[in-house]
């Protein structure tokens, strides 16, 4: 990441910051009263829900194999005895 100081118009200190890569953005504009929940027309909601059940799936697999590894190496090194003085 990069910065530097810039000066606007009013004299007035920014800051920019920027990093080499792309980034991709997508801006829906929708009505004040639409329902936040909903999906694109035709979007199959049983793909959806796969899709987030997987996700969820994914990461507890992950933090539980993370913590069961960090947990053997932490009992190796806090073993009475492991330290040799």
């Amino acid at each position: 990441m990069r910065s530097r100081l810039l000066f606007d118009a009013d004299g007035r200190t920014t800051q920019a910051v920027w990093a080499s890569g792309e980034a991709a953005l997508t801006v829906l504009d929708v009505a004040d009263d639409a329902d936040p929940g909903a999906v694109y027309p035709g979007f199959p909601a049983d793909v959806l829900f796969n899709f987030q059940f997987l996700s969820m799936a994914n990461q507890l697999v992950l933090w539980s194999s993370l913590g069961l590894i960090f947990e053997s190496i932490v009992e190796r090194v806090l073993r009475p005895g492991s330290w040799r003085r």
